[in-house]
């Protein structure tokens, strides 16, 4: 048995998330570059957005795709789209710093875990099914440590409210950003092997 509209949506899906990432990147890198010429923002602002709402819409494609094996999908999908539907009215509604900003952000971070953990939860089952114990116990530990990551990134963002605990909040901020970095490289491996498992 495999599973070929899964295994596709999961490649869709690690192509989506390698096109965010670089869109950060670029992001990060114009800004920084902000601060010696305004020129270098400019220019590299235009693709980042491009590169992250391309890598979105993959990720939507991707997550449509997969479930047509597996309706465990379905829900990361519907996730994704409470989480794009709540970045706009967050935007809207909460244009500077204060509390319903950091509310926001935490259900953001929340809705992020969910649909990491639907992914990783439906493509262990099918892993699983398909007698491939070891691939689907990574997706097992990848939920575990983003759910380890989402608790301290609401922890820290509700304390970092705070004014007098914020640099507690960020120094613990800090540890949880080395270990989201690890999850989300396991992520990444997770969604590539995932992805070529499913088809045989």
């Amino acid at each position: 048995m495999n599973y070929p509209s899964a295994a596709g949506g999961l490649k869709n899906m690690f192509v989506a998330q390698i096109l965010v990432l670089v869109g950060g990147v670029l992001t990060v890198v114009g800004a920084v570059g902000a601060v010696f010429t305004l020129g270098l923002s400019a220019i590299l602002l235009l693709p980042a957005s491009l590169l992250m709402l391309v890598g979105g819409i993959l990720e939507f494609w991707g997550l449509y795709k997969a479930s047509a094996d597996d309706q465990g999908y379905r829900g990361a999908l519907l996730f994704v789209v409470v989480g794009v539907v709540l970045g706009i009215v967050g935007g809207v509604i909460a244009k500077e710093e204060g509390l319903l900003k950091t509310l926001l952000s935490v259900v953001q971070t929340v809705l992020n875990f969910l649909v990491v953990n639907a992914v990783c939860q439906t493509t262990s089952n099918l892993l699983h099914s398909m007698g491939k114990e070891e691939l689907a116990e990574k997706g097992n530990t990848v939920s575990k440590i983003y759910f380890i990551c989402t608790v301290i990134s609401v922890v820290c963002a509700l304390v970092g409210a705070i004014p007098i605990l914020n640099i507690l909040a960020g120094l613990a901020g800090l540890v949880g950003g080395v270990i989201t970095i690890v999850g989300y490289v396991l992520y990444l491996s997770f969604l590539s092997s995932g992805g070529r498992a499913l088809e045989y």
